[in-house]
Formats: C-alpha cells, structure tokens, sequence
C-alpha cells in the first residue's frame, strides 16, 4: 500500500507557439534517462552507482533514477525503506533477471538485453554503450522546466513547456519523476555501514507510473503546463527532506521509448532571510607530520544569497582561529559549499581521541536564524610512527586475490613499494576489471611477504585498491595487508574497506608521545651518536625551565638497560652522562620522559 503521496491540485495548459519562453525550438538529439534498479542488500548495486555517476561525469545533464525494488530493497530491522508502488509496477515492465539492472530511454538494445529479447534491461556492462547511443538519436519533442518549493507549505509549483521539433504519431506521455539525494542507509558492498549515501532516489511519480497523456504531437505544437502538488512529510516513513528533491521530466511513446527527458532542481523559499547551516566538518581520520587540515561543508538555508560567513575553530582545548570568509559565489537557497580552512599544528601525543571543532556565525553579517546546527567537530588520530627504516609487509588474500593491489608511497606520491594486480594500479577501485591473468595478480588465499628499506625519513601511506569494490575482509576470506618494523610493531593495517583505503605511517627517529604541550625552547639530542661502547656518550637537554626527568635505555627488542632519573634540572643546557660499558654493539632507542611527555631516540653503539 502507498501510504504517502503528493497531492496534485492544479493543471493549466495552452497552446500558443508565442507563449514559448524556456524551451528550444531548434531540433536536437535526445537526452539519456537511466533508469536503474537495486536495493540495499544488493553487493554489485555499488558498482552500479559508480558506473552511474560515471557516466553522467562524462556526459553532464544526463538524468539518473534509482528504483529500490525487489528482493535486495526489502528493508531489515531498523532500516529505510525506499521501495515504492510506481517503482515496483515500472521494474516488472523492464524484464529484468538481476541487481543491479538498468534501462536507458527505456530503449530496446538488440543483443545486449539482460533477460527475454525485446526487454529493455540491462547489465551495468552495458550502460555506457547504451546511453552513447542514445545521445546520437534525434529528439522529436523539446523539454524546458522550472520548479520552485516553498517550505513551509510545502507545495512544489512547477511549470513545463513542451515543443515538437517533429511529428510523433504514436501514443505520447508525459512523466514526472520526484527524486530524493542523500538518504543514508545501509549497502551491502558500500563499506559504510548504515551511513551509506543514497542519491537520485525515486520517491513518487507525480503523475502516475505512467505519465499523462500528450493529445497533440504534432511537429511545431507547443503546450506549457502549470502543475501544484503538495509534497509529504514522508513516504513509507522516510523523511521527504524537501532540500534534498529534484525532479526528471520525461515523454515517452506507447508508455515505453523515453524521446527526450531532463533534470529539474527546484528553487526555494524559505521562512527566513539569513541562516547558515553547518553541514559537517571533516579532516582526514589519520594525520602525519603535526598539521590538521580542516574542510566545512555549508549551506545556506535563508532567502538571501549567501556570500559571508565567519567561521571559528580549532583543536578541543587548544586555542580559537577566528576566520571570516568570502564566498567567491554566493550560494542560493539550500546550496551547498565547501571551506577549506588553514591547517592547525598539532602537538605531539599519543593521537587518540584528538577533535578539530569548527562553528559557523553571522551568515552575510546578521545573526543567524537557527545556530543550533552551527557546531560540529572531527575525531582524529596522529599515523602511527616508527625509527626503522626496513620494514616487513605481510599480505594475506581473500579467495579473490588478483581483486587486490597495494603500494606504500612517500609524501610526495612517488611508490617506494608495490605489490599486487597492475591492471588496477592506477583505478581508484571498484571497476570490476580484474581477471586472475593480470600481472602481478595474487592467488587465492594466499600469503606473501616483501621487505622495503625506506629512503628517508617522512611520512609515507600504504593505499590498498580493490578492484570487486567489497575489501579483502571479510564475506569471502580473512585477508589483510600490514607493516611492521624488524621488532614485530604494526606500523600499518587494513582489511576491512570497499573499493580503496589509505593509511599513512611516519618513519622519524625521533617519537614523540604525549599527554601536555611541549615547553616551548624544549629540545635534545645525543651526541656522539654512532657511540663507542668503551667511552659512552652524553644527552644534551635544552630546557628553559626547571622539571623532572627520567632517561631510560632500551634495547632493540624493548627491554629496559637501564633508566636514570633526575629530580629536577636547572633552566639552560644540561649535559647527562650516559654510559654504555658491558653492552653489545648494535641499535638501541633512549626514551626521554620529562613531566607528562615522553620521547624517543635512536642510538647506535658500536665496538
């Protein structure tokens, strides 16, 4: 049963080729419609998304509609649901025999069809054939739209006009598809548990699933159309989140072939004149070489354009940045932007539970109407560190080997390791191009090793792509691809991701972890570093103020030599003694502990 639907209120139409004002004259080609259909438990159905998006990067006004419907779109416990009634009658029509399947124009494609011949479904394999077909088929009807919201009543006003560049003798109709972005749900194979993103989401045909009649189709008849329909709260107890709808206009033929469509987004009004919305604030979740790099996403929810905002953030207990920003385009209603801020140093420490908080005020100099959604932070953590240089990398395959590649590059994106199928080395993941021939394909199962001398110190990213787009962990084998240093530390670790995930680690030799900032003037060193064993050396400490000290030597396997404690050293340089007689040559770490904060250097003794 359909429990929500809009209510259409009104109709107006003429037919005076003089009243034309938003749609072309002119004969053109047809414009693609992609119609495709999946659900949330379907594992390709991500693929499809990507291959979707794709396309329409490469050909820009191409219209998307996603129909959750069949047995993958039956919501579990907790879940949206996001099937329809009009989705469910015009899935049945395509004589589809699997997810994800997709028409484009609703067009049959000789050869190419999914199921029954004559059907016009297909597999993703063939999405970009079919719409680079369509794109070169003449269009005998011409489209032109403009819609507007109003929020607080919430009723959708829209107006068409429709011009025939050419005679269409068979049955016409005219459709009018409500789509929804961004609804977050799970995904099977999306990787993002249930805060997977949904787009172009089919919520209601306005019209009925199939469309109104056209009367005259004839070449040269020109018709406008006013419509009014008042739009739920929600449909199938899925908030209609009004800022977030779009519209895909479309005619077909014999409620079949899509001659022509488009993408209408609407305008707004809103009850207020002036209000930012703080959308989300996101840094990379790891960080290496001290600096944070905030990103705001904006959007403005008010009547005017918003071309101002000041922005105040910072780490949660460290100091305020204050920034007013200038927006090189003022944004309309309910759209969105995004504010790269300058970087944050962040002290050194242990890295867990570190937040950038981030909080948006005064949009166009006014106060703003709701500052309630104003604020938001970012959790992140410092990359894990390590003072070898020559490290170990372990790789474990899931039962689809040649699927994985994986390759450690240093700051400057040059690869210093890799391993792997080359085929999708250069692939961002998820194409679905791999075949266990490729070179540098792993088997199945499998476990390798390799070994890598870092050339400096730095920071570095292990970046593992997935060519299925669903990980090496953990539905199909418990794979995984870690780095350690020659003592067994994990230096780096992934396994669960979908189609990429990065993770960078730093190689210093120097460690610091701490719970407090570092007093400023603090510095140390050891010298001489190479050392004999016979003469030792000395720590210099470079310490403005007078404080507590422990020095502890360990070593390579972690175990403690020994460990000198100072109750307090004087402001100004202070040498320490540090002997080495009775140890045996080779590499040893000095742990320097002074108040809460703890460092770390490496010391080489030799005979």
């Amino acid at each position: 049963m359909k429990t929500t639907s809009a209510v259409f209120t009104a109709l107006f139409s003429i037919s005076a080729l003089s009243a034309q004002t938003i749609v072309g004259t002119q004969p053109m080609n047809r414009n693609a419609v992609l119609e495709q259909f999946g659900g949330m438990y379907c594992v390709y159905c991500p693929h499809g998304h990507l291959l979707a998006d794709q396309i329409r990067q490469e050909h820009p006004g191409i219209a998307l509609i996603y129909y959750h419907a069949g047995n993958y779109a039956i919501p579990q416990a907790g879940a949206p649901d996001l099937r329809t009634n009009d989705g469910d009658i015009i899935s049945g029509a395509t004589g589809l025999t699997g997810y994800p399947a997709g028409t484009v124009n609703r067009h049959v494609f000789p050869g190419l069809e999914q199921g029954q011949p004559g059907t016009t479904a297909l597999g993703r394999g063939d999405w970009v054939e079919a719409v680079e077909n369509i794109l070169t088929l003449p269009a005998p009807v011409n489209i032109g739209a403009q819609a507007h919201i109003d929020v607080a009543s919430r009723t959708l006003d829209l107006y068409l006009e429709l011009y025939f560049t050419a005679n269409s003798n068979s049955t016409n109709r005219l459709h009018i598809a409500l789509l929804q972005n961004h609804i977050l749900s799970p995904q099977a194979g999306g990787g993002q548990g249930d805060q997977y993103p949904q787009y172009n989401v089919f919520r209601d045909m306005l019209n009925g699933p199939w469309g109104e009649v056209l009367y005259n189709t004839t070449a040269g008849h020109f018709e406008s159309r006013n419509y009014s329909f008042v739009l739920p709260e929600s449909i199938r107890d899925v908030p209609l989140d009004l800022a977030n709808t779009e519209l895909v206009i479309f005619v077909t033929k014999d409620q079949q072939e899509v001659l022509n469509g488009l993408v209408a987004k609407p305008g707004f009004t809103v009850e207020q004149d002036d209000d930012v919305e703080l959308l989300s604030v996101k840094t990379d979740p790891v960080i290496c070489g001290g600096w944070v790099y905030p990103r705001a996403l904006i959007r403005n929810d008010g009547n005017n354009p918003l071309g101002h905002v000041d922005i105040r953030f910072g780490l949660i207990g460290g100091p305020e940045q204050q920034l007013p920003v200038n927006l090189a385009s003022p944004l309309a209603t309910y759209e969105k932007a995004f504010v790269d801020l300058p970087p944050l140093p962040v002290p050194p420490g242990d890295g867990s539970n570190r937040k950038v908080w981030l909080s948006v005020d005064m949009p166009n100099g006014a106060p703003d109407y709701t500052p309630e959604d104003n604020v938001d932070t970012a959790a992140f953590s410092n990359a894990k560190a390590t003072i070898n240089d020559y490290l170990k990398i372990e790789v474990r395959t899931d039962e689809y080997g040649y699927e994985l590649y994986w390759e450690i590059a240093d700051d400057s994106g040059a690869i210093i390791a890799s391993g792997g199928n080359e085929q999708i080395a250069g692939t961002g993941g998820g194409l679905q191009i791999a075949v266990p021939s490729d070179p540098g394909a792993y088997e199945p199962n499998s476990y390798y090793t390799r070994y890598v001398t870092l050339p400096a110190e730095g920071c570095y990213t292990l970046r593992l792509v997935d060519d299925f787009g669903d990980g090496i962990c953990c539905e199909y084998g418990f794979g995984f691809v870690r780095v350690k240093d020659p003592d067994g530390k994990l230096v780096a670790y992934a396994n669960k991701f979908s189609k990429s995930y990065e993770v960078p680690f730093e190689y210093t030799s120097v460690i610091t972890a701490s719970h407090e900032p570092v007093p400023a003037g603090f510095d140390w060193s050891i010298a001489p570093n190479p050392a004999r064993i016979a003469s030792g050396t000395r720590i210099l400490v470079k310490n403005p103020g007078a404080a507590p000290l422990t020095i502890t030597l360990l070593d390579a396997g972690g175990s403690v030599i020994l460990r000198r404690k100072e109750a307090s050293l004087a402001g100004g340089n202070q040498y320490l003694n540090l002997p080495a007689e009775g140890l045996s040559p080779g590499l040893y770490l000095v742990k320097l502990e002074t108040g809460r904060n703890v460092f770390f250097k490496k010391l080489l003794l030799l005979e």
